[in-house]
């Protein structure tokens, strides 16, 4: 879901540029406010998570991405589309964490690594997902708006697939709920053994103290190494490979599906 979202803003810019005449700045602010949501959803469902339990919000997410993938069609306009565009990034964001959490403590330890890897791995699926979807719209001749409205599909589809998720073992044991968490213990198939004891969050200002800065330097230049790239790629590829003005829509195409195949 996150990697179809991303990849297919860009080319919702492409197709619905005729609509909306979108000067370049309110495509960067577009953009950023994708980013922005992204950023504030990550930190902040997580904290929720903590509190309430993974579930919740893994089971939720995926219906208000289906809701709001209609909703953005209700008003249009750089601030509409700004808006839509943030509460996108705010859901997508902060399912990231969270499936992550899920999937790595309700995993047995023989599935836990595989699963993880293919979760990395369909994030690029989706994105090459989004370039296919918006060349069979363009050979179909349908209006930008059906491309724009595909996330509904998906977010309906993993909502169905989510409904029943079990919580989190380890959250559960974490918060004394022990009945609760040996009822999804036994029905995931994890062993006794292989649960973990929740960490306990410490204050995060500890990351920045000097015995920890080396660290958080490291990782955090690794991660906007990879991030900033990525992002740009997806987001803008088929906007900025549209302004060479040099290839056909369907050579656009394929070279994102090529250049999203490459990070597989």
């Amino acid at each position: 879901m996150d990697g179809f979202v991303l990849t297919s803003q860009g080319f919702i810019f492409l197709l619905a540029q005729s609509v909306f005449q979108f000067t370049a700045l309110e495509l960067g602010l577009v953009a950023t406010a994708y980013v922005l949501g992204s950023f504030i959803g990550s930190m902040g469902f997580g904290k929720i998570a903590d509190v309430y339990g993974r579930a919740v919000l893994f089971r939720t997410v995926p219906w208000f991405v289906a809701v709001l993938s209609i909703a953005q069609f209700m008003s249009f306009g750089s601030l509409s589309w700004f808006i839509s565009r943030f509460l996108f990034g705010l859901a997508i964001g902060g399912d990231s964490p969270i499936a992550q959490a899920m999937l790595s403590e309700n995993s047995p330890k023989v599935l836990r690594a595989k699963r993880l890897v293919f979760l990395m791995t369909a994030w690029f699926i989706g994105a090459i997902a989004a370039a296919v979807c918006a060349y069979l719209t363009v050979k179909a001749d349908l209006p930008w708006e059906a491309f724009a409205a595909i996330p509904c599909i998906i977010g309906l589809i993993l909502g169905a697939a989510r409904f029943n998720a079990p919580e989190s073992v380890q959250w559960l044991r974490s918060k004394g709920r022990n009945e609760e968490a040996e009822l999804s213990r036994v029905r995931l198939g994890i062993e006794l053994e292989e649960i973990k004891p929740e960490v306990k969050a410490v204050d995060q200002t500890a990351l920045f103290k000097p015995r920890n800065l080396k660290n958080l330097t490291y990782l955090s230049v690794f991660w906007i190494c990879q991030a900033i790239p990525v992002t740009v790629l997806l987001m803008f590829g088929p906007v900025l490979i549209g302004a060479l003005g040099t290839s056909s829509f369907d050579t656009d195409v394929g070279q994102l599906v090529l250049t999203d195949s490459f990070f597989l």
